[in-house]
């Protein structure tokens, strides 16, 4: 993901742009989103910092969307609870 951000970062086609819209959907833990290859007590886990993604589109990184809005939308647990929810039901 680190390389997929970090790619899309330097797209030219930014400088044509007026704004950038990123969505990234995932299983995540706190402060961080877990990829494909996630395995629970791996060494290395494949894990993407989210602050990674701020760093990639900063002004220093990213100098073709400066000044520009930048819409990050993130769908993912922050782990814990390992998807238990609470039902609802209408009387």
């Amino acid at each position: 993901m680190d390389e997929a951000v970090k790619a899309f970062s330097k797209r030219e086609e930014h400088l044509l742009s007026d704004s950038v819209f990123m969505v990234i959907m995932s299983h995540g833990e706190l402060g961080a989103i877990m990829g494909v290859h996630y395995k629970e007590g791996d060494p290395k886990p494949d894990v993407f910092p989210i602050t990674n993604i701020f760093i990639h589109l900063n002004t220093e990184n990213c100098k073709a969307l400066v000044n520009k809005p930048k819409v990050i939308l993130i769908h993912a647990c922050r782990g814990g609870n390992d998807g238990s929810g609470n039902a609802w039901a209408q009387p």
